[in-house]
Formats: C-alpha cells, sequence, structure tokens
C-alpha cells in the first residue's frame, strides 16, 4: 500500500507542470478551440492565426468578451481578463500592434452585457467582413459557418469593385 502510494505521488512529482492561464484555456476552451487554438472551422472557429484580428476595432474587442462562452465563463474577471490575454496571443496577425491587454476594469462591464437576444452569426459576419476591409484581416475569418462566410465573401467582392 504504501509503495502504490509512493508511485502515486511520484507519478504527481513527475507530471508536466501547466501555468494557470494556459490550464484555464485547456480546461474551458481547449474542447472545442482545440489545445493550440487550431479547430474545425465549419463548426468552431479558429483561434490561432486571427483571433486577435478583432482588436483591430473596439468593436471586435468588445465581441470577444461579450460572446455568451465568454461572457457566463465561472471565473472572476481578473481571471477571465488573463484568459482573454492568452486567446489574444494565439492570434499572431497583429504582432507589435500595440493593443492593450484587457484588464478586469474593461472585461467587467463587457461581460455583463452579452450578446444575448440577436443573431449572433450576423453580427460576426457583419464585424469579420468589417474587420477585413477596414483592418486588412485574415480572410480565414471568413471560413467559420460556411454559408455565412460565402455571403461575407460575397459582400467584400462586391466592395473592393466599386
Amino acid at each position: 500500500m504504501i509503495a502504490a502510494l509512493a508511485a502515486v505521488v511520484w507519478a504527481l512529482a513527475a507530471a508536466p507542470k501547466i501555468a494557470p492561464t494556459p490550464g484555464v484555456y485547456l480546461l474551458y476552451c481547449g474542447g472545442c478551440h482545440g489545445i493550440n487554438g487550431h479547430s474545425s472551422d465549419a463548426a468552431v472557429p479558429s483561434l490561432k492565426g486571427q483571433v486577435d484580428a478583432f482588436l483591430c476595432l473596439p468593436a471586435g474587442r468588445e465581441y470577444l468578451i461579450r460572446l455568451p462562452n465568454v461572457a457566463f465563463a465561472p471565473l472572476t474577471d481578473i481571471q477571465l481578463a488573463d484568459l482573454m490575454n492568452f486567446v489574444v496571443g494565439l492570434g499572431e496577425t497583429r504582432t507589435g500592434k500595440g493593443d492593450p491587454p484587457y484588464t478586469a476594469a474593461e472585461v467587467g462591464p463587457l461581460r455583463r452585457n452579452p450578446l444575448l437576444g440577436q443573431p449572433i452569426a450576423n453580427y460576426r459576419r457583419q464585424l469579420v467582413t468589417k474587420l477585413v476591409q477596414t483592418c486588412r484581416a485574415p480572410r480565414s475569418l471568413l471560413t467559420y459557418g460556411s454559408a455565412g462566410a460565402r455571403q461575407a465573401a460575397a459582400a467584400i467582392r462586391a466592395a473592393n469593385s466599386r
């Protein structure tokens, strides 16, 4: 019995340690968005290489926090700000752009006004179209939700042909 307990203690001590914020990401986000931010864009948007593009516009920055799964996360405002700064770091499109990190003071009011009672897919499509047009956000943002992506891509093509 003591040998078995010692083996368990040794195994736990030897196990790799995960820092708190990446651990929170894995617990609350990684199952759908992937452990490295890659997911099936048909079902859930990938974060890697694109999520930080939302920071280009204030509406995009707010959108990320107001998403119901984010807003209702069982985390304190400080924990959620830390988590979202980690998530935005998965983006890689705005390196060196000087975007301020999320703070608890910013996150708190935004999460208390979640995107409810409206078609989020339409709101996202309009926002992503504007991000691609205005901020040169990656066109890969358009791939989430295939029918919506086709509509957004058509809107961008129409705007560019004027």
